[in-house]
């Protein structure tokens, strides 16, 4: 239950990813546009997230081995030994077990500028497998070969609003963001004047980058820089190296690139600041969760943004605690009682005198009379559940 060591891990993984990113930008850009691809990946606010979430150690992870799987394909496609075919192959399939949005990398090998069309098209015979093997194993675990939330209805004009508000959330409207975004624009259209985009990889990165985020925009959502938004970031990062200018001299370059850095860094400052009041919610309330007495305290939680968690609190804090009890010396007997603002919980607290804390100010608080009246209407109309105070 202490959590410094994953944290450690996931920050090697943040790490080790965003070295290999560098390593395959380098198969086709000169090193320091690929060091700025890497310096993007890094300050972008989607790895913010998942550097700070326990949860979202498989996109960390399955990134290593995307791009273990590029960085092979490209050296055995260069003359290399079979070998790096088979770590390539390797590397795919441990990516696909990690996250989905990996799957689509089996799309975009063949388009690399790497190799003929031939050896292209032979080498990718294992990874189509691989692609065939999880799309059955998909189907036969989720009973669908699209989405992976069963909530929600899909709608074509509010999921074209969340798309096209990607680009802002990625970005933010603050000086920053539109300095970094108008730079990049610039240097987007200055490479295609001049012929240096690949075409077949930019439209089909853009396809494998936004088709996946169709069925998220139905449930949950697409409402944050988030997870959901990493494999965008990545490929906003590869294209940023992509189009920087190959023409400029060493020092325009330098301060170009610096500039760059600090744009970015100060759009990785703002979602910083942004996620610093979640982070403390959440790790007071675990915190309170693991160390409550279960025979006299409970936890009263409800959604954040005024949204609905579908009991996703009650569920896992509840766990948390039963976990935290199992290595525990002389483990409380009793359930830990969570109840949300739908009253879910209520029915499962015992006669016993029970007191409802909630998170308010910064801390966990008792909640007064008035204050459980207000927000649990059913117990003062005398449901069943009144013997929570």
């Amino acid at each position: 239950m202490a959590a410094a060591g994953h944290y450690a891990h996931l920050l090697l993984l943040v790490g080790l990813g965003a070295a290999l990113f560098y390593a395959v930008l380098r198969e086709w850009v000169e090193p320091l546009p690929a060091l700025i691809g890497a310096v993007a990946l890094l300050l972008g606010k989607p790895t913010a997230h998942i550097a700070a979430g326990l949860m979202h150690g498989h996109y960390a992870t399955g990134f290593v081995f995307a791009m273990l799987s590029i960085l092979g394909w490209n050296r055995y496609l260069k003359g290399g030994r079979g070998y790096w075919l088979g770590l390539s192959t390797l590397a795919y399939l441990l990516a696909t077990t990690c996250k989905e949005v990996y799957v689509p990398l089996v799309v975009l090998l063949p388009f690399l500028p790497v190799g003929t069309r031939q050896q292209r098209v032979r080498a990718l015979i294992p990874f189509v497998l691989i692609a065939l093997l999880y799309i059955g194993w998909r189907y036969l675990l989720l009973g669908r070969l699209v989405g992976g939330y069963s909530q929600g209805v899909f709608d074509a004009s509010e999921a074209l609003r969340q798309l096209l508000r990607v680009p802002k959330l990625l970005l933010g409207s603050k000086p920053p963001g539109n300095i970094l975004a108008v730079v990049f624009l610039g240097l987007l259209c200055l490479a295609a004047v001049k012929r240096r985009l690949h075409a077949p990889v930019f439209f089909m990165s853009l396809g494998i980058v936004l088709l996946p985020l169709i069925p998220l925009t139905a449930f949950p959502g697409i409402h944050s820089p988030d997870r959901y938004l990493f494999v965008p970031w990545v490929a906003f990062s590869a294209c940023l190296a992509v189009v920087w200018p190959r023409e400029t001299r060493p020092v325009f370059a330098l301060v170009g690139g610096a500039a760059l850095v600090a744009a970015l860094a100060g759009v990785h400052a703002q979602e910083k600041q942004a996620l610093r009041p979640n982070l403390a919610y959440w790790d007071t309330l675990y915190r309170f969760a693991l160390s409550l007495d279960k025979e006299r305290q409970a936890i009263f939680v409800v959604p954040e943004f005024g949204g609905t968690d579908d009991g996703y609190k009650r569920s896992v804090l509840i766990r948390a605690r039963n976990t935290a009890d199992l290595f525990a010396p002389k483990p409380q007997p009793g359930d830990l009682h969570v109840v949300d603002e739908k009253g879910r919980g209520l029915e499962q607290v015992p006669l016993a005198t029970l007191q409802l804390f909630e998170f308010r100010g910064g801390d966990m608080v008792p909640m007064p009379p008035e204050r459980v009246a207000e927000k649990l209407p059913s117990l003062a109309r005398g449901q069943p559940a009144q013997s929570v105070r």
